[in-house]
């Protein structure tokens, strides 16, 4: 699912090739991705593919928690702008050591 540009979830279909290719770019473009990840987003939230794919495609580790319980420093977090204010609340190990 994806909000768009409404803020409406609505379902869009992803061929598997347009995934692998995505993921395979991913991989490239984000070296941290085999290191450790938090997915704090819902399953349904269209960033949750690169945080919860693109590790388990890389070697990497996927943590399933928010960003407030992070127990291990993440190497990588992808987030959305409104997440940033958060980060500054938690403790510096919250966040990621490699990639924002």
């Amino acid at each position: 699912y994806t909000s768009g540009s409404t803020g409406r979830p609505k379902g869009v279909i992803i061929e598997h090739h347009a995934l692998a290719t995505y993921l395979h770019r991913a991989r490239r473009t984000y070296a941290a991705m085999n290191g450790d990840t938090v997915l704090h987003s819902p399953l349904a939230f269209d960033l949750t593919i690169t945080a919860l794919w693109t590790p388990l495609t890389a070697g990497g580790t996927v943590h399933l928690t928010s960003l407030e319980e992070t127990v291990a420093q993440p190497s990588l977090i992808k987030a959305t702008p409104s997440h940033l204010p958060l980060l500054t609340t938690l403790p510096e190990t919250a966040s990621p050591s490699h990639t924002l």
